[in-house]
């Protein structure tokens, strides 16, 4: 049809304290629709970013940011079934536009209350899910995806026997996680049951880390849609920008520190990277690390740059 278009639209939210560094506790998200049919040099432009919701304070939303979202979910549904009627400058003509959502840009952790999955414990990527579980690290007091990544490789990989330079031990023979698709995620929604007192999922922890329904999956065409949830580049290149340079050069941020060593002692055969006593006192030395640069080549990469 010559008189039907579409625009392909992002959202993206994030929340922030209103009142600066001041003591005062705010958490205020604004909501932010971004129409993707712009080059990316434009489209992410201040004048082509709309405000369309401001979730108040002065707590985090959390599951709760469906609840906020459902008008901004029936103006899509409206855009998408209906179209909005719109007048081209160009044809100067009247048309129906209209619009779908395309995708959503956070960081990992409002990606979580957009995905509807936890993103802590031991299921904290929101795409695989259930099926790879991350190791408990008895001295970092957290969940890392460390060898997890050998089940990706194909079947007959020698890296899948490695027991000396991943995990001591350990091999890994289990197939790489099914990827589900949209239908599939739909049919495990729609399949949870709420617990007796109408808080959470029944399983969850056990079986999943589903904490509620987005709205989203209001929307027909949902389910179709590839990537629905995106990881916004600024925090990529922040978070882990900062600790790869943290850690590869040994500063205070570093990954790398005294309970990583004790726990890699633990589940790796590297005695290299053990701590090793200190001939006064009670203290321990760490060794230094294959990948970390002298001081000398620190001056050298610095005058580099």
């Amino acid at each position: 049809m010559d008189d039907w278009k579409s625009v392909a639209v992002g959202i993206t939210t994030d929340g922030f304290n209103p009142y600066g560094f001041m003591a005062a506790i705010y958490s205020c998200w604004p909501v932010y629709v971004i129409p993707l049919n712009l080059p990316p040099g434009v489209c992410m432009q201040r004048h082509h970013m709309f405000l369309t919701l401001i979730i108040p304070g002065p707590n985090y939303p959390g599951k709760h940011m469906s609840v906020y979202m459902e008008p901004l979910v029936d103006d899509l549904l409206v855009a998408w079934n209906n179209g909005v009627r719109t007048y081209d400058a160009v044809s100067k003509k009247h048309f129906n536009m209209h619009i779908w959502y395309h995708t959503s840009l956070h960081d990992l952790p409002e990606r979580a209350i957009f995905c509807g999955w936890c993103v802590k414990g031991k299921w904290p990527c929101p795409v695989c899910r259930q099926h790879v579980t991350f190791i408990w690290l008895a001295k970092g007091h957290k969940y890392v995806c460390f060898d997890q990544h050998r089940q990706f490789l194909r079947v007959d990989h020698p890296y899948r026997q490695d027991t000396m330079n991943f995990r001591k031990g350990f091999i890994v023979d289990v197939p790489p996680p099914p990827i589900m698709t949209g239908t599939q995620l739909k049919d495990e929604l729609g399949a949870l049951e709420k617990n007796l007192s109408g808080k959470g999922f029944v399983g969850y922890g056990e079986t999943h880390q589903w904490t509620h329904i987005p709205s989203l999956w209001r929307l027909p065409y949902f389910k179709d849609i590839l990537l629905p949830h995106n990881i916004d580049v600024m925090h990529t290149e922040k978070n882990i920008a900062e600790a790869l340079l943290g850690t590869l050069l040994d500063t205070e941020k570093s990954k790398d520190n005294i309970h990583a060593r004790t726990d890699q002692a633990q589940l790796c055969n590297r005695p290299k990277l053990k701590l090793v006593p200190r001939a006064k006192g009670n203290s321990w030395k760490k060794p230094p690390a294959p990948f970390t640069p002298s001081m000398p080549q620190r001056k050298e990469i610095l005058q580099w740059l």
